[in-house]
């Protein structure tokens, strides 16, 4: 949900969140000093005067508050290099880090107890008599060790967060973890995975319309409602839009099948289950992150860097969501109900779209980096005994344009040295896998191994 994301990825709420369970620890420390703190003598509880008392809870009030500005002004300067290192698009990946939240909520949560505990020290010249809270004293001590260890490992983790290894293995943990959870998905899977039933012949003469009530991205689709509602009314929706597509008010969301059965109402609540938000959402769907990748390669590619290492090791994390998707193959588009009658019709991207979206602009942009064209090639051969029939033509596809590419950019000495990969790439892909013992291999790995077996004999 947009609320949960948004939440996720602000600076304010787990700072905000620990400093009210600070709050909450003030008041129960003070009130069991109030309950117990008498009958307690052991010695780490022994304090000195309230003068004494006062003059520690202010020190570490202030140093705590110190070192919080300190904090947020270096966060602040990590999140401006990381802007014009990375992109904008990566300042997400920083915003959403969990341990920056906590290492700023320590230092503010320590600074808020102490203020609070220092409210409760009382000296023998106020009316009542001398009051020191040696628990709640204690346990801000506690706090100020705890919050010295925090700054150290803040100290530590931002100089590591900023580096591009650990950049891209973010990005590959987030690309994982959808790539997981929608390929597959439990959209189009199961015992109709296999069905490609058609949109009924008069589908678009009595199909009703339903418009984005405004602009923004699409967040994702509340699909069980959609098929409960579909399945009640005896209904067909086909989904005109993907997850991150940005939408203006009035574009088409939903079509839905017959019209004659749809009402106003109904349709403004098939409306109201699609999520929109400002901006795009790393939710539900990998190109988010493949566009994070690629913007990363087109800046290390860029004459400005000149970064062809970090370009080559984008590559590796693009071929590898390719792999995955390959591996576990692209969800149907068709959903049905428990009668098997054909209810949703969703819109996903292809693994060719995905081909397009992750390779080509790295293709455009290459130039006259050889090393990077080159890694490029082997890794298109390293994915190739990985892939089906239809997406192996999809490589082949995107291989031919790459020489094609670059042929044109590079310098003729680096084509010709180029060129015998480019061709033995091609025809990998050119040829089917076999099955051999149950496993997939490529034709030449199986004469390989015959030549082998045959050498020993």
């Amino acid at each position: 949900m947009p609320i949960l994301e948004n939440v996720g990825s602000s600076y304010w709420f787990v700072p905000g969140f620990m400093s009210a369970l600070s709050v909450a620890l003030a008041f129960v420390t003070l009130e069991v000093d109030q309950a117990y703190g008498d009958a307690l003598r052991l010695p780490v509880l022994r304090w000195g005067t309230a003068s004494g008392v006062r003059a520690v809870l202010e020190t570490i009030a202030t140093s705590m508050i110190t070192v919080a500005g300190v904090v947020f002004s270096i966060t602040i300067v990590a999140l401006s290099l990381a802007s014009r290192q990375y992109g904008p698009m990566l300042l997400r990946n920083f915003m959403e880090d969990r341990p920056n939240q906590v290492v700023l909520g320590t230092f503010v949560s320590t600074y808020l107890y102490c203020v609070l505990v220092m409210r409760a020290v009382r000296g023998d010249e106020v009316d009542g008599g001398a009051s020191v809270p040696q628990i709640s004293t204690t346990v801000a001590l506690a706090l100020a060790l705890a919050s010295l260890a925090v700054l150290i490992f803040f100290i530590h983790h931002i100089a590591r967060s900023i580096r591009v290894e650990s950049v891209l293995s973010r990005i590959a943990e987030m690309l994982d973890r959808e790539a997981e959870r929608l390929y597959p998905a439990e959209m189009g899977r199961g015992p109709d995975a296999g069905r490609t039933e058609g949109l009924p012949g008069d589908f678009d003469e009595r199909t009703a319309r339903v418009p984005a009530p405004h602009d923004g991205y699409v967040h994702g689709f509340e699909e069980e409602r959609l098929l409960s509602t579909a399945r009640e009314r005896d209904l067909l929706v086909e989904l005109s839009v993907a997850p991150n597509d940005f939408v203006v008010r009035g574009c088409l969301l939903f079509r839905v099948y017959p019209a004659e059965r749809c009402t106003r109402e109904l349709l403004d609540d098939l409306g109201e289950m699609v999520v929109l938000g400002a901006d795009p959402s790393p939710m539900g769907d990998v190109r988010y992150g493949i566009d994070q990748l690629v913007q990363l390669a087109l800046r290390a590619l860029s004459p400005s860097l000149n970064d062809p290492l970090t370009a080559m090791a984008v590559i590796d994390r693009l071929l590898a969501i390719q792999g995955h998707v390959a591996r576990k193959g692209v969800p149907s588009r068709y959903r049905y109900d428990g009668g098997g009658r054909l209810r949703l019709v969703a819109r996903r991207p292809s693994f060719e779209d995905l081909i397009h979206r992750a390779f080509d602009p790295v293709r455009i942009n290459v130039g006259r980096q050889t090393a990077v064209a080159r890694h490029l090639l082997e890794g298109l051969a390293k994915l190739a005994p990985s892939l089906g029939p239809a997406h192996r033509r999809d490589v082949h596809a995107f291989a031919v344009r790459l020489g094609e590419t670059s042929r044109t950019d590079l310098l003729p000495g680096d084509w010709a040295s180029l060129e015998p990969l480019h061709r033995r790439v091609l025809a990998a892909l050119a040829r089917e896998p076999v099955e051999v013992s149950g496993v997939r291999v490529r034709p030449e790995a199986r004469a390989d191994r015959d030549r082998d077996e045959g050498g020993r004999g």
